[in-house]
C-alpha cells in the first residue's frame, strides 16, 4: 500500500476520502460488503446493499453503490467537524485484515462571523 493520503478540509465544508480499485460491475447491489474505519473504529459499513453508520459521524458520510461499481469506493463526509479529523481507512469484506486505502483528514477551523 502506498503512503497514505492526506486532505485538508474547513470546518463544516464537505471533503471526499478518495479510494479507487478494480471490482466486478456483474454483482448485484446487496453482494457488495465494504467498510470505513476512522481511528481503527468503524464509522461507515455497507453490508447486503445496506448502509450503517457509527452514532458520531451518521448520515454525515456515505459511499454510492452506482460509483462503487465503477471502482469508486469514496467516502464522502458533509458538515464537518472537528472530531472528524483522523485517520480513515477502507477495507472489503475479502480483505478485512488489508488496508487498501489510507486517508489522514486535517479539519482547519472555520471563521465564521455569526460563531
Amino acid at each position: 500500500m502506498s503512503p497514505p493520503k492526506e486532505v485538508d478540509v474547513i470546518e463544516r465544508g464537505t471533503v471526499t476520502l478518495p479510494c479507487y480499485g478494480l471490482n466486478n460491475r456483474q454483482l448485484a447491489s446487496d453482494k457488495f460488503n465494504v467498510q470505513w474505519k476512522k481511528d481503527g473504529k468503524v464509522v461507515l459499513n455497507l453490508t447486503e446493499g445496506t448502509t450503517h453508520h457509527d452514532q458520531e459521524i451518521g448520515y454525515r458520510a456515505n459511499i454510492f453503490l452506482d460509483e462503487i461499481r465503477k471502482g469508486d469506493f469514496s467516502m464522502v463526509i458533509k458538515n464537518i467537524e472537528m472530531t472528524d479529523e483522523g485517520n480513515y481507512d477502507y477495507f472489503t469484506e475479502k480483505n478485512q485484515g488489508k488496508i487498501l486505502n489510507s486517508v489522514k483528514v486535517h479539519v482547519i477551523k472555520g471563521n465564521y462571523a455569526y460563531d
